[in-house]
């Protein structure tokens, strides 16, 4: 009866070291059940977030279909009109019941695409005549001191001023074509891409 006891005890303790064994391991999938369950919904959220933020940047990169811009100067009825995104100067006249006896017809590239906020200003041919009368860089006594006539210098020319690269010099190009010339050094801020700043670097070194 003694041994049957002992064995008896002993088939006990096996019994009860198994489950709480068993115990244990669920107790460790159940943890790693819950960590799974956590890293999803933080990928779930991160890849929501991902998504989220590339649909707010197409959208502040989508390209509008139309544009405003504003004509004025030699047209008959000057005011903001607006056209389809990639139009032309032409169509822009053409909104605005096209040029008048006054205008200087070649004085505007009129071919040049368009952009949202744009101005457009027609000179007359009096303005155009004065444009033309402007002296060259390189005919007087100012040209001496090196500096560029930003009335009649071409890409290349105005590109050997210091901080003006490419992209800025055809915008002062298109600016003087479209609006005709400038009346002063201080009228290159008005050039898109051209603040204070700028300004006061270059101002030594232009003239008009």
């Amino acid at each position: 009866m003694l041994g049957k006891s002992i064995w008896h005890r002993s088939i006990c303790k096996r019994e009860l070291v198994a489950v709480l064994f068993s115990l244990f391991a669920a107790l460790i999938m159940s943890g790693c059940g819950a960590d799974t369950a956590i890293e999803a919904e933080l990928a779930g959220t991160e890849s929501s977030e991902t998504a989220a933020e590339t649909t707010e940047i197409a959208a502040e990169t989508e390209v509008p279909d139309e544009i405003y811009v504003y004509v004025c100067g030699a047209v008959e009825k000057p005011g903001v009109y607006k056209l389809d995104t990639g139009s032309r100067v032409f169509e822009a006249v053409e909104k605005a019941g096209g040029l008048n006896r006054e205008a200087a017809e070649d004085a505007v590239n009129q071919a040049l695409a368009l952009a949202d906020g744009d101005e457009i200003r027609i000179p007359t041919k009096e303005e155009a005549e004065k444009a033309e009368n402007v002296r060259p860089a390189g005919t007087d006594t100012e040209a001496e001191d090196g500096r560029v006539n930003i009335n009649t210098a071409s890409a290349s020319e105005l590109t050997g001023i210091s901080g003006i690269g490419k992209t800025r010099a055809e915008a002062i190009i298109s600016y003087r074509e479209n609006n005709g010339a400038f009346a002063g050094i201080e009228d290159i801020k008005k050039v898109p891409g051209i603040k204070d700043g700028l300004f006061n670097k270059i101002k030594e070194k232009i003239r008009t």
